[in-house]
């Protein structure tokens, strides 16, 4: 590695047929700002988090960051100490209008906003480890408290109603009939095969279906 930072690696260990399985760094004495006050850092790679957790609680390593928030209230080492800091990274479900042209009208769109309970995903899924946004930029940006306003089921269901979607009874999926043929008011979640991401794109599913959008979920391995 080439650069001009506080430290300098000094050590990699692995195999050559393998990932990395640490990298040790020392000061750079010549860094522009002058010499970092801690000499040596040794960062340890983990294959998943059940492996980073163990060597954490084992003493293996000092600190660990960015795990799943599911684990925070678990871990057993006694000298531990919590830190919660807001990161700039947003949760968020993204349109593709070029997909569903169901998106592309606004009376949807505003349904689906007043019936997603976004404070209950973040308590089950994150463990209340989040903040709500009724937009696309994190609050640390806008200066604005963080907040969601109170699903609204019953409201949601008129706007879609107005709208000339009804529910077919057979199905409990809302359907309406246009030049272009019969529209179904449905669209499909793809995301990774993870816990977390799994799990939101179940609530929301069942969220939604209670207006009468049907969901279907799209799971791919990490990677793909």
């Amino acid at each position: 590695p080439i650069g001009s930072g506080p430290y300098k690696v000094v050590d990699i260990n692995g195999s050559k047929d393998s990932a990395p399985t640490a990298y040790t760094f020392r000061r750079f004495k010549k860094f522009a700002l002058g010499a970092p006050y801690i000499h040596k850092i040794t960062m340890n790679l983990y294959p998943n988090e059940q492996e980073l957790l163990g060597g954490f609680e084992h003493h293996q390593i000092d600190n660990i960051h960015a795990f799943r928030t599911s684990y925070a209230r678990s871990i057993k080492r006694n000298d531990s100490i919590l830190i919660d800091e807001p990161l700039p990274r947003v949760f968020a479900l993204f349109f593709n209008h070029s997909k569903n042209k169901i998106f592309l009208e606004k009376n949807v769109v505003t349904a689906m906003n007043m019936a997603l309970d976004r404070t209950s995903i973040i308590e089950s899924v994150l463990d209340g480890f989040g903040s709500p946004l009724q937009g696309p930029i994190p609050s640390m940006f806008t200066g604005e408290l963080p907040g969601a306003s109170s699903p609204d089921i019953e409201r949601a269901k008129a706007i879609l109603e107005n709208a000339g979607w009804k529910v077919n009874p057979e199905t409990g999926i809302r359907e309406r009939t246009s030049k272009s043929g019969k529209e179904t008011l449905s669209f499909s979640i793809s995301t990774a095969s993870s816990p977390d991401l799994e799990e939101t794109a179940r609530m929301i599913s069942e969220q939604l279906a209670q207006i009468g959008m049907g969901v279907e979920i799209r799971l791919f391995e990490i990677g793909n």
